[in-house]
Order: structure tokens, then sequence, then C-alpha cells
């Protein structure tokens, strides 16, 4: 009778015997070598890019990462569709480096979505909030400009106007900018102070951040999925440039032929000016914030930042790794910076005006829906106010128009 406990003990010792064998392995086995990968890196010509420079700033990845290799393409601003018919093809970009709104359209088009909130480095909130989806980080910002607009300061010292604004903050208020305007409007230092330029959409980020400006309005609300331009602050002020004297609203010309006039000393002012223009040699063309009645001007602006866009895990693992590597290495990041030719995402000892200017950049509205619908909308309503049409019925219709495009993008009807 006692045979069977034996039994029974040496058959659970044998399994456990043959389990242990099975489990083993040859102590002088190696893990297989990762597969070879190369990974696409698309780069939006925006500086001095080029395959050598990437090859630069990769050549500390490290050894995990040998297996990987990262072939470079330089695009130009019309490469959109080629980006979209790659994406579509399954043959896109595993990294894109481009503007928010470039980055944006890659995600629409099938582009990978990974989130990369562990690489949002410590930027300013209207860069932090242009990155950022439905809660998702899609972007990691790397660099930004922002327009502001620029006076004759030659004129303005020549004709009384200086005293209306602050040279050391580059700054003035909207009292200060009228009072300016009527000083200038009966000065023969120029023949004519300014130009609301309404010909076409061309650097219409000037006018929108002059009209916003003078009494705080906007042209959506904080969600930049409804249009606002129709609200008090913003009508008040198209009517107080519709009766300034001095003020000429042409529907001739465009931003840069604004721009060319200023040069040419027939304008006291241009209503877009960055740190990329020349200072004209025949006179001090002198940055300044847009006239505001509130605390701060805020300046539109633009982000430039990388986007993981792998569409498979695999790739998109060892695209991270080299996202990681570019941002939270100083000395990558610095040379990622310094090939983009634009400033810093966060504040900095520079003593540049373009940076300090930076740290007030507007809330971002360049993805809100219907943006393409708004910008329009936007010059034709100038000109018809130009020609005298009721400011509140014609910033109604802008509304009407871009809530209408808002809507149909957002897929409600």
């Amino acid at each position: 009778m006692k045979v069977k406990p034996i039994l029974a003990f040496v058959l659970a010792l044998a399994l456990l015997t043959l389990a242990g064998c099975g489990a083993a392995a040859p102590e002088d086995e190696e893990p297989a070598p990762p597969e070879p990968i190369t990974l696409r890196f698309w780069v939006y010509d925006e500086g001095e890019w080029s395959a050598a420079a990437g090859k630069k700033l990769l050549s500390g990845l490290g050894d995990a990462w040998n297996h990987v290799t990262v072939e470079w393409k330089v695009l130009d601003d019309t490469d959109q569709a080629t980006l979209s018919a790659a994406m579509e093809a399954g043959q896109g970009p595993d990294l894109l480096l481009g503007t928010v709104s470039q980055l944006q359209h890659a995600r629409r088009n099938g582009a990978g979505t990974a989130d990369l909130s562990g690489l949002m480095p410590d930027a300013y909130a209207p860069v932090r909030d242009a990155c950022t989806d439905g809660g998702v980080v899609f972007a990691a910002p790397i660099a930004m400009e922002v327009t502001a607009m620029a006076i004759n300061l030659d004129v303005f010292r020549a004709s009384g106007a200086v005293q209306y604004i602050d040279q050391e903050n580059h700054t003035w208020t909207t009292e200060g900018f009228i009072s300016a305007m009527k000083v200038l409007s009966s000065s023969l230092t120029v023949p004519q102070a300014a130009k609301l330029y309404c010909g076409g959409q061309n650097e219409d980020e000037g006018t929108q951040a002059l009209v916003t400006n003078l009494y705080g309005g906007s042209v959506t609300d904080e969600t930049h999925t409804r249009y606002i331009l129709n609200e008090q602050p913003t009508v008040d002020a198209l009517q107080l440039l519709q009766r300034m004297g001095g003020m000429a609203f042409d529907d001739a010309i465009t931003g840069d032929d604004e721009n060319v006039l200023f040069r040419q000393r027939q304008l006291a002012m241009t209503f877009c000016w960055d740190s990329a223009q020349e200072q004209p040699e025949s006179f001090t063309a002198f940055p300044m914030f847009y006239p505001t009645n509130q605390e701060q001007a805020v300046l539109p602006g633009e982000v430039w930042a990388l986007g993981v866009t792998a569409q498979d895990e695999e790739r998109s693992d060892a695209a991270l790794a080299v996202a990681r590597h570019l941002l939270r290495s100083d000395d990558a990041y610095q040379s990622l910076l310094s090939l983009s030719g634009h400033y810093a995402v966060k504040a900095t000892d520079s003593d540049d005006i373009w940076a300090a200017f930076a740290a007030h950049m507007a809330p971002y509205e360049q993805d809100a829906p219907g943006w393409a619908i708004a910008r329009s909308e936007w010059w034709q309503m100038l000109q018809r106010i130009g020609h005298g049409a009721d400011v509140a019925l014609e910033a109604d219709t802008f509304c009407t128009n871009a809530n209408a495009a808002a809507a149909f993008a957002m897929g409600r009807k």
C-alpha cells in the first residue's frame, strides 16, 4: 500500500527535472541583434538644413541605436502635396521638422500620432498650446518667431509723434497711437501715415494683430473653434480705423507692397515686420509692439517643431529615440536652434529685442477649423469697410461665413 505514494513522488520529481531542463538556455547564447532600420527624416527648408548637418546632430545617438540609419530629405513650402501622397502610400517620413501647421497637415493625412509630452520643454504657454491637440502633444517645439510692426523713427522724431511711444520698451498705448496718427496726418514729413493693406491675404497677420490689440479683441474664442470677430472690442477697433485720419484702407496692395512703400519712405509705419527684415539704409526702422489699451500687446507668431510621424510601432520607437537625443541633449538642441535661424521657445538671457518679443506670442489661431476661409473673409471685409460699409454688419458677415466653414471642417452640418 506504500508503493503509490512513492511512485507519485518519483513522477513529480521527474516532471520538475524535465521542466527545469526545458527552461534552461545555453550560457553562451546572446540575443539576436536588432534588424537594421532606415528612418526617413524630412525637414521643411527653413534655415541651414543639410544631410551633413543632420549627420552631425545624430553623432551622439549611442551604441544601442547603431542599427538605425537616418536619411534626410529637405522639403520646400510647396511640398504639402508630396507629403500627403507619401503618407497615403505608407512612405511618409518617420520624423518631420516644420511649422506646427505643417505637422498638423501631416497628422490629418495619416501620419503617426506619437505622444511627445515627455519631450515638451519649459516653453512659453502659447507655444505649448500650439503643440497640443485634444490633450495630445503631437509636436516638440524647437524654435519660434513673432511678427511685430515698425515705425520710421526719423519721421516720428521730425513730426513730434515720438512723444507718444515708449522707446525703451518698444510699446505704445491705443491713445498714444491715436495722438501720433493725428500728428503724422498733419505733418509734411511723409506722404501717408499708414495703409491698411487688404488686396489679399499676404501678411494678413499684421492687420489682424493691429485690430485685435487696439481694444483687446480676438479673432477666435479661447478654444479656437468659433470666430468672435463681431464682439464689441474688435468692432470698436475697426470703427476707429475706418474714421482715422492718415489711415488709408488700400485694396490695391498686400503686406509685401506696404513693406516696400515703408522702405521707400512713403509711409510712417508698417504693420508686418520681423527679425529677418534688413535695416533700411536711409532711415531707422524701429520695431514696435502693436498699440493696445491692455497691459501688454500680443504678437502673431510661428512655431517650428519636431513630430514623430512613423506609421508603425517599431519605426516609431526608433524615431522617438532620435527625437529624445535631439531635444534632451543641450548641445544637440542648441545646434537645432542655430540651424533653424529662429529664437528659443523659452526665456533666455539674450538682449535681442526679438527674443524679448517672443515672450509675448499671441494664442495660436492658425489651426482653427475653417481658417483658410476666415483669411479670405478677413481681407474682403476690410475692403468693404474701407469703402464705407457698416462695420458691425461686416463683422457679423465675417463670423457667419467663417463659422460655417469651421462647422463644415469639424464635420457638423
